[in-house]
């Protein structure tokens, strides 16, 4: 699993943060595993998507920062 997040806009003027998990299949295709809307880049947005994506036996988390 890779994460990383995105910055976007929001309605009214306001930022976003996308944290993205990205895998790969058996066949070595890349998948979206998980995307969340949160308002900062922090520690805890991150934290949720494995705890969240636990279910599939992940092997690596691979992230940076």
């Amino acid at each position: 699993m890779i994460v990383d997040g995105k910055y976007v806009k929001l309605g009214g003027g306001r930022k976003g943060v996308l944290p993205i998990a990205l895998g790969l299949t058996e066949d070595g295709v890349r998948a979206v595993l998980d995307v969340v809307l949160t308002g900062e880049e922090d520690v805890v947005s991150y934290w949720d998507l494995p705890v969240r994506l636990w279910r599939y036996n992940l092997t690596l988390v691979v992230a940076d920062g």
